[in-house]
């Protein structure tokens, strides 16, 4: 099982997968899904035959993972990158004459 509960694993998971997306291997993989999901598009714009509407969905099931897998290094960096807090200022008036209320009483 991969253990990625501390910053130490997560950061070696994400410098593979770095690693990976210019790995020749994946490089020539991408490649190929690319090129099927551009048959799969146009097969869904222009169609093939006279494809039923399972047909159509099954076409769009198969670009929907072939997306999916395309992108499959870059969102596991994203999901393993540690994101930074940023505080959001409260402009809301009314929670700001609220609070001023609170600190009368």
């Amino acid at each position: 099982m991969i253990d990625l509960s501390n910053d130490k694993s997560k950061e070696v998971a994400i410098a593979n997968f770095k690693s990976l997306l210019t790995h020749p291997g994946w490089v020539m993989f991408e490649e190929i899904v690319k090129a099927n999901i551009e048959v799969v598009k146009e097969a869904i714009l222009k169609g093939i035959n006279e494809e039923t509407i399972e047909d159509v969905k099954r076409l769009r099931d198969r670009l929907s993972v072939h997306e999916e897998i395309i992108n499959t290094p870059k969102a596991m960096i994203d999901k393993l990158t540690p994101k930074e807090e940023i505080e959001i200022p409260d402009d809301d008036p009314f929670y700001k004459k609220l609070e001023s209320e609170r600190k009368k009483v």
